[in-house]
């Protein structure tokens, strides 16, 4: 479901998009600056050089020539999950070992007002184990509402950060999710591009997810890093969060490499860093990312497990969205980009001994931004 605003006065149809007089064949009208909900789009006949129509959420339809905003995120209200009845037994090893169920009860939140756009391939929004109470995607291929995934990479990242279900818990499932779809094949940097631009406009989003990345050094990607450092700069307010890429050297790669970005390699339950990490210094922190449970469009029945810094990335991301819940929770007058979070989590190190891997430590981001609350 998402949103668009009305840009001149509109009647509804209640029937299959054909062209008729006036296409006057309703009887509600919406007038121009109403938001109306849009389930998803068609290609339709030709109305006054418009082929393009929306189905409503209440079964009518209106025509592409009439609204704008098409996409921009819609965030609805999440069940309220209550501490005491989460079993801690489906926690991932992440959750147990990074104490995250100590902020939840500390600090009283699982991410809730907190906004996360995963730029990625997508989500499985009917899997049956999907926890889509708080998910709404936008297809920045095809430009439509049709984000399912079918890749199944970003179906994997979107449930580490938010699933609750009776097999898995994850790290935010609380906090509202745009799932933008941009690769469905080898590269997909246009779209990327694309979407980064397209959420720039939108102030309704805190964190930006994005689990690709592109080889500074690879010709065939190297004349769009420019374009890419753009997109990224034009979000500069918001927290952006990229995979450093699963490499066995050291590869700088964009978007990690850019300032603005918190660049997230991969450790193992030992602390260790994994063997296919970046081993580049453009790697910020560290996270949980082998071995980590995630959703597979392939397996219906049971939560898969995998690695690589695709997966250690949405664990940095879901402590973001909690670290943005709790300063929205105490301090609503405040903007989140004041709180600096993105330079609070590079900071915060969880210290180990004969290391010189920065690992994150959740605990110590809440320290450091209670102090600044407080």
């Amino acid at each position: 479901m998402i949103n668009a605003k009305v840009l001149v006065p509109l009647n509804l149809r209640t029937g299959k998009p054909e062209i008729l007089p006036n296409n006057n064949t309703g009887d509600k009208f919406y007038s121009t600056g109403e938001t109306i909900s849009i389930e998803n789009s068609l290609i339709g006949e030709t109305y006054k050089d418009i082929n393009v129509w929306y189905k409503l959420s209440d079964g009518g339809f209106v025509w592409s020539g009439g609204v704008e905003n098409v996409g921009f995120p819609i965030f609805t209200t999440v069940p309220e999950i209550k501490f005491d009845e989460i079993n801690q037994e489906l926690f991932d090893w992440g959750l147990k070992d990074f104490e995250i169920f100590k902020i939840w009860n500390r600090y009283e939140t699982f991410g809730e007002n907190a906004r996360v756009a995963i730029l990625d391939s997508g989500f499985a929004i009917n899997h049956p184990l999907a926890y889509s109470k708080n998910v709404s995607g936008w297809n920045f291929i095809k430009n439509n509402i049709d984000y399912l995934d079918v890749i199944g990479h970003g179906t994997a990242v979107g449930s580490i950060a938010n699933t609750f279900s009776n097999k898995l818990v994850s790290i935010a499932p609380c906090a509202s999710y745009f799932l933008a779809k941009t690769k469905s094949g080898r590269s997909g940097i246009e779209e990327f591009i694309d979407a980064l631009i397209f959420l720039s406009k939108c102030d309704t989003i805190d964190i930006i997810n994005i689990c690709y990345d592109y080889d500074s050094n690879d010709e065939n990607f190297k004349s769009y890093e420019s374009s890419y450092m753009q997109a990224i700069e034009l979000n500069k307010k918001k927290i952006i969060i990229a995979s450093a890429g699963n490499y066995t050297d050291k590869v700088e790669v964009f978007p990690a490499k850019f300032d603005a970005v918190i660049a997230v390699g991969s450790i193992d339950r030992n602390l260790q860093l994994a063997n296919d990490s970046n081993q580049s210094d453009i790697v910020d922190i560290c996270a949980p990312g082998v071995n980590v449970k995630y959703l597979d469009i392939n397996n219906t029945n049971e939560f898969s497990n995998g690695n690589g810094t695709s997966y250690a990335t949405p664990f940095v991301t879901g402590v973001a969205a909690l670290l943005v819940s709790y300063a929205r929770k105490r301090r609503p007058e405040i903007s989140v980009e004041d709180w600096n979070i993105s330079d609070i989590i590079k900071a915060s190190i969880k210290q180990v001994a004969q290391s010189r891997i920065k690992i994150i430590d959740p605990q110590k981001c809440f320290e450091t931004l209670n102090s600044k609350i407080k």
